[in-house]
């Protein structure tokens, strides 16, 4: 959809809620568009704008232009609200105004808070594709967050079942059943071996020696 105007694209939120262009003016007006009258917001000038109103333009910009899913934009907004919810009580409040230390300061919060390396290092790519995001739209002029490491996850041991589970599970398949011949080769050959499920039943027989 394009401004007949200022020959902008018209933008148009999934939620149906607001909609807005890539103009240069500030404030709020309305279009219409085959006979039906849409509120377009558009955007001010480079760093004029608090952080938290560019969340909204940043989600329509995941659904539009990437694509991404009901469920992603979810998580981003949740990750980013907790995020610019911190840079305001720490007195940023436009995007220039934003720095590295700012988001290693963030990312240590969250870590004393107990929130799992996995989901810090999801939250710091959500605030690299933002910062992204307002230097693509000329709200701001470097990203911050592309100096930031990704927190380390921790590798855990794999689970593994002690000998007596073992056993039962072998037991189970007592019997002299095809069925039950069939399962307790396929048992005993997944624990001597270590084989993953899917190489077991695409073994085949002129590759068991």
């Amino acid at each position: 959809m394009v401004c007949r105007w200022c020959g902008s694209r018209v933008y148009e939120i999934i939620t149906g809620v607001k909609r807005f262009t890539r103009g240069y003016i500030g404030g709020t007006f309305s279009l219409k568009f085959e006979n039906l009258q849409l509120p377009v917001y558009l955007r001010t000038e480079k760093g004029r704008k608090a952080l938290n109103d560019f969340l909204d333009l940043f989600i329509s910009y995941l659904a539009v232009e990437k694509g991404l899913s009901a469920n992603t934009r979810e998580a981003y907004s949740r990750d980013l609200g907790r995020y610019l919810d911190f840079l305001e009580r720490a007195g940023r409040g436009t995007p220039g105004s934003v720095t590295a230390t700012d988001i290693s300061a963030f990312l240590a919060w969250l870590k004393n808070e107990g929130i799992a390396p996995r989901s810090r290092a999801r939250c710091l790519s959500a605030i690299r594709m933002f910062h992204k995001f307002l230097m693509i739209e000329n709200y701001a002029d470097s990203n911050p967050a592309a100096i930031i490491e990704a927190p380390r996850t921790l590798h855990s041991l794999p689970e593994f079942l002690t000998a007596p589970e073992v056993d039962a599970l072998l037991g189970a398949c007592a019997g002299t059943s095809g069925e039950n011949l069939r399962d307790l080769a396929m048992l005993e050959l997944l624990y001597a071996t270590g084989l993953r499920v899917s190489e077991l039943v695409n073994l085949k027989l002129r590759e068991v020696n």
